[in-house]
């Protein structure tokens, strides 16, 4: 039987059915397991929420089988963990909670072409690091290898340390070409993903860079998204799962929802789950308008101070009068 185990949950991003911002977290020891003690213990972890823990086999003597029901989660979402191997973990009858998904999609006629840039570094040199624009460098990366199988070993390394960049996300060849010596460089090729577009090159403090296919997207611009009433901000053509998340989570008619990219080569798919509001829900609306910013600014109070109402006008209208010390609403 087992003695002592503990149960985890793992709702990062990488996960099947992981979530933006999603965390790992995990109960604390479990022993005597009953009813009682499975739904405190799962009540700590902050990934999980409300759960329901039913017993269905109080009588069996050598096995306990339980059904833990997740009463704050819509939507698919990853499996709990055991630390015992001999614990399994199911889908009950492989049921996913319903959610409302819907898509968000942007696209043109003429697919993407995607830069290529190329990375050379000899083995002399040891290590490097890379960085995009002005954000941050990877962390130090080894290339004293002894052998080209050492070298195509590094790629998964080095398209790791990429995708860990903010806004970046690419694909590293797995043919890799040289031998390591200062005329013939071990050389890794890049394929951007996103962004699209011509880019400028990676940044490194021992490797040597060069563009070896241009990118170019015909798609640019925005796109403002509307549910319910309320409208968000601008968002780019090509905006990250996570900036659609936050700008949606941003209307005080939506309460969660998680989102997933989906590159269509000729643009962009965004699949958002609302995981935050129930039932056959309404459309969010795609609009291809920007809007304009304009700020109304009081001035004055020295040495008197403001007081009484202003008006605005826009084309013929004319508002009513508005008192100096209005609120926005």
């Amino acid at each position: 039987g087992v003695d002592t185990f503990h149960l985890s949950m793992d709702t990062s991003e990488a996960q099947p059915w992981g979530r933006i911002d999603g965390i790992y977290s995990q109960t604390r020891d479990i022993t005597d397991v009953s009813v009682i003690v499975l739904q405190e213990a799962l009540a700590e972890l902050p990934n999980v929420g409300k759960v329901d823990v039913t017993q269905t086999n109080e009588d069996h003597v050598s096995m306990a089988y339980f059904i833990v029901t997740f009463r704050d989660v819509y939507g698919e979402y990853p499996l709990l963990a055991a630390s015992d191997p001999s614990i399994t973990i199911s889908r009950n009858e492989g049921q996913f909670s319903a959610t409302e998904i819907q898509t968000i999609t942007m696209s043109v006629d003429k697919p993407f072409i995607y830069e290529v840039q190329s990375i050379s570094i000899s083995s002399d040199d040891v290590s490097f690091n890379l960085s995009f624009k002005s954000g941050p460098r990877t962390n130090s990366i080894p290339c004293s290898f002894s052998s080209i199988v050492e070298a195509r070993e590094a790629v998964s390394s080095l398209e790791g340390e990429l995708n860990a960049l903010p806004d970046l996300k690419v694909r590293v060849d797995t043919v890799v070409s040289g031998t390591g010596v200062e005329i013939d460089p071990w050389k890794f090729r890049i394929t951007f993903i996103e962004p699209v577009g011509p880019l400028p090159l990676l940044n490194s403090d021992n490797a040597d860079i060069m563009q070896e296919v241009q990118g170019e997207s015909t798609m640019a611009g925005s796109v403002v998204l509307s549910y319910e009433g309320e409208y968000t901000d601008d968002i780019a053509f090509d905006a990250s799962a996570k900036d659609i998340k936050d700008k949606l989570e941003m209307l005080n008619t939506i309460e969660e929802v998680n989102v997933r990219k989906n590159d269509k080569y000729t643009g962009f798919q965004w699949v958002v789950s609302f995981t935050g509001n129930a039932g056959n829900l309404p459309l969010v609306v795609a609009h291809n308008n920007v809007f304009e910013i304009q700020s109304i600014e009081t001035t004055g109070g020295q040495p008197t101070p403001l007081g009484g109402t202003f008006t605005l006008s826009y084309l013929s209208e004319e508002t009513g009068p508005i008192s100096f010390d209005s609120s926005a609403e």
